[in-house]
């Protein structure tokens, strides 16, 4: 009995000495049997074996980029057909090494745009030579346009094409092997069937994104419960999901879910992740169905083209008691907003309209931002550590004296605004005349550190819009963008006001209410050449500026 125990002693001692001689063989042959495993085999030895995982670190670390777009410019079209298949015949001619050997590979980015899906074998390809090493990221961006020339016809608007006006690649099975994925991001491919879903194991995969890509909700489902140690999720645009679940997941940290023209519009979004600290929703202007109960440790949320009301706005906030940025996007229903937070930090409201109250009790509030076509009736707001603030606004409307006095009084609410913009639309007029004010209480000017006055499409009275503005506020910089023919004339305007103004202004003996030109000390000009100076000969004729260009007043005011 005891010498059958001593034999199988001594199979195992011979066993083991057998795996001994394997990792005793020199590096290069090692190297060479590891080329023979799968990236998942490989990736175990690693594991499992210091020499292995030796042999592992000394293999080359390589990029992949490729784009057969990379070369132009927005708005300049794609790659000719004919010249689409000189690309191809350079993604083979890079990856001749995988087939010799096995790498790590750091990133393998392919970016293409097909007529047709002729092509596909040649991709199963790639991506299987990829897949077969240890791939950190792999992001696929194929845009397929069936019974389309890829040459000078281009949709530019590719995000809102109609689903079945376009083509999707199915993605290999030999993707889902790769089990070292770190990162997977997916544009314009097709997941579809059991034995893709059966095949979805990605250990190790931290982030996901999604985009144009059709699926259907088995699969998605198979992602998370197949991603143990998945963070960042993403999904956009896509097609065949019909109720968004994303289940209960303790690693999820980052959820973005977006909804344009032309994808299918979710009937249910349902976000069950306990720890999950930041979301960015993008709706089609639809209701807003986000029960937001489960997410008690939110910190950033970010609503964009939904349909908010303000008793929904209300029972959101009252949700999230540790939220610390908040950014309401274009959310037209939303007219009344009441905020009271003491570690909400950053606050962002944009619409195209008139948010008629805000009540803002934030003592810890480090950055605002306001975007609107009027601004708010009724405003009030509590900061003591407010670093940044920042005001767009872009009327309809003609501006008179009572709205610069309405500004004044805005602007009033903040130590210093960082940035205000106004947008001058087109059929607008501009008037201030100031002795209307002489029986209103006049608060005082707070500092703003930056003006930009932007889109004058009509002919308004430019001299009322300048000395309204400077009324309401000292921009320590007035900047307008040239190109479009009022700008221009503005840019005109301005330089005529600041560079020929008296020493000794004479145009207030009269009037209650004194004018900019009696606290400007100095101005400065940067972005017209031959402006430097103060001869006034060059106003005249102002050089032509390129569209889009910034000309710059650095404004110095008396205290």
């Amino acid at each position: 009995m005891e010498s059958g125990r001593k034999g199988v002693s001594s199979v195992m001692v011979e066993v083991g000495e057998s795996r001994d001689r394997i990792s005793q063989l020199p590096e290069p042959i090692l190297q060479h049997i590891l080329f023979f495993l799968s990236a998942g085999d490989a990736a175990c030895a690693c594991i499992l074996s210091k020499t292995w995982r030796r042999v592992c670190a000394l293999l080359p670390v390589l990029n992949f980029d490729f784009d057969d777009n990379s070369s132009r410019l927005f708005g300049v079209f794609p790659v000719r057909q004919e010249n689409k298949e000189e690309f191809m015949n350079s993604v083979d001619d890079s990856l001749v090494r995988l087939n010799k050997e096995k790498v790590i590979i750091e990133n393998f980015r392919l970016h293409l745009t097909l007529s047709d899906l002729d092509s596909a074998f040649r991709i199963d390809h790639w991506i299987g030579l990829a897949t077969r090493n240890y791939i950190r990221e792999l992001d696929l961006d194929l845009d397929i346009q069936i019974g389309e020339d890829c040459g000078w016809d281009y949709d530019l608007d590719l995000d809102n094409r109609i689903g079945e006006d376009r083509g999707w690649y199915d993605l290999p099975q030999s993707t889902f092997a790769a089990k070292s994925l770190v990162v997977l991001k997916l544009r314009g491919c097709k997941l579809e069937g059991g034995v893709i879903c059966d095949a979805i194991k990605f250990t190790c995969l931290n982030k996901l994104s999604l985009e144009n890509v059709y699926m259907d909700e088995q699969i998605l489902s198979k992602f998370f419960f197949s991603s143990p140690l998945l963070e960042y999720f993403s999904i956009k645009s896509c097609w065949g999901v019909k109720n968004l679940r994303i289940s209960n997941r303790s690693m999820l940290k980052e959820v973005v879910v977006f909804q344009n023209e032309g994808s299918n519009n979710f009937d249910t979004v349902d976000i069950q992740a306990l720890y999950l600290q930041t979301l960015h929703y993008r709706g089609r202007n639809n209701l807003l169905e986000i029960d937001v109960a489960p997410l008690k440790l939110l910190k950033e949320l970010t609503i964009t083209w939904a349909q908010l009301t303000n008793q929904m706005f209300l029972d959101l906030i009252s949700k999230l008691p540790l939220l610390e940025s908040l950014a309401l996007l274009f959310c037209f229903e939303l007219e009344k907003i009441k905020v009271s937070s003491h570690l909400l930090k950053s606050f962002r409201f944009r619409s195209l309209k008139c948010l008629v109250e805000a009540e803002i009790d934030t003592p810890n509030l480090v950055l605002f931002e306001y975007s609107g076509d009027r601004l708010p009736t009724v405003f009030s707001i509590n900061i003591s550590n407010l670093q940044e603030t920042y005001l767009r606004v872009l009327p309809h409307y003609d501006i008179d004296t009572f709205w610069f006095l309405r500004l004044r009084e805005y602007l009033g609410n903040f130590k210093q605004h960082d940035m205000l913009v106004l947008n001058v639309n087109t059929n607008m007029e501009s008037t201030f005349i100031p002795e209307d004010l002489s029986e209103y209480i006049v608060p005082p000017r707070s500092v703003v550190k930056h003006l930009n006055v932007n889109d004058i499409k009509s002919p308004i009275n430019h001299e009322a819009l300048l000395d309204g503005l400077l009324w309401s506020c000292h921009p320590d910089i007035l900047s307008v963008n040239s190109g479009s023919g009022f700008n221009n004339e503005f840019i005109k305007l301005l330089c005529e006001k600041f560079m020929g103004r008296p020493e000794v202004p004479l145009c207030c003996s009269s009037c209650c209410v004194r004018c900019w030109c009696h606290d400007i000390k100095d101005v400065e000009i940067e972005g017209l050449t031959g402006m430097e100076d103060r001869d006034a000969a060059l106003i005249g004729s102002l050089p032509t500026v390129e569209t889009g260009h910034e000309v710059r007043f650095k404004l110095k005011w008396y205290v």
